[in-house]
């Protein structure tokens, strides 16, 4: 599957995988996978729903620029706010009393946890769009999985706690690779 699209609460999302700026990454190439979790969220802190999407990646031959990301499939009202923390780049979006809030790996993450992949500060891989984050690798060796993640929190306006759907959103990559393995 080149793509996943999902419902949330504000409206549906698409993720997807390109080489370059327009070319999707090949089918047998990547795998996209829903992952149902459950946060750890501070005492108070509540979220409706959240869960994860799990992007592997694994080329046959080593691929340049490749940009790993999501958009809303719609036009929405709010133009998104970035809301980056320690090992964490998130964004969230309002309308019609929900939020929706999409989180992944921060650069010092990404570059822990996959040292070859040519990441670099200087050209910071995530970036933010009023419609979406993208992920930005510069080198994906060939042969050898690369995976990353998305991870979804929905919630009512105003929120149970301040801040539930940013904690629901940082989740770190192990979890959720120990999730979709016990399932």
């Amino acid at each position: 599957m080149r793509l996943l699209i999902i419902e949330t609460l504000i409206g549906p999302v698409e993720f997807a995988s390109f080489l370059g700026t327009t070319k999707r990454v090949l089918e047998s190439e990547v795998t996209y996978t829903l992952v149902p979790i459950e946060s750890e969220l501070p005492k108070g802190m509540a979220v409706k729903l959240v869960r994860a999407v799990l992007v592997k990646l694994r080329p046959q031959a080593t691929r340049y620029n490749v940009r790993v990301g999501f958009k809303w499939l719609k036009p929405l009202q709010d133009s998104g706010d970035p809301q980056s923390g320690e090992w964490l780049e998130a964004q969230s979006w309002e309308q019609n009393g929900f939020i929706v809030m999409v989180g992944t790996e921060d650069y010092e993450a990404l570059a822990r946890r996959l040292p070859d992949r040519g990441l670099s500060e200087e050209e910071f891989p995530v970036t933010y769009h009023s419609n979406g984050i993208d992920v930005l690798f510069p080198r994906i060796p060939g042969g050898e999985l690369t995976s990353l993640h998305f991870v979804v929190a929905e919630n009512t306006i105003p929120e149970p706690a301040e801040c539930s759907s940013w904690f629901a959103v940082d989740v770190s990559h192990s979890k959720i690779l120990a999730v979709v393995v016990e399932s």
